[in-house]
């Protein structure tokens, strides 16, 4: 069984990481950022690993703190790759 398939609280973590965008922004519904909580709350993998991006996403959000201008076509770049090597 593929690890990504492991259900907790009615969802497996394949759906979860599916939402983690949505729920690192806050713009998921009531009923589905519940079953997101109870996921985290009793899968230690994905909290983990939820938990590692959350902060990874604050500190971007924030500020790196290493200054610099960021090209104009960074989010245009940087989604490109991102399509480009998804698994």
């Amino acid at each position: 069984m593929d690890p990504l398939d492991v259900k907790v609280a009615g969802l497996s973590c394949r759906q979860v990481l599916g939402h983690l965008g949505d729920f690192l922004d806050g713009d998921l519904p009531a009923e589905t950022l519940a079953a997101v909580q109870q996921h985290l709350a009793g899968c230690q993998t994905c909290e983990r690993f939820g938990g590692r991006v959350a902060t990874v996403v604050a500190a971007l959000r924030g500020g790196s703190g290493a200054g610099g201008d960021v090209p104009a076509d960074a989010h245009t770049r940087l989604l490109a790759h991102l399509a480009a090597n998804r698994p």
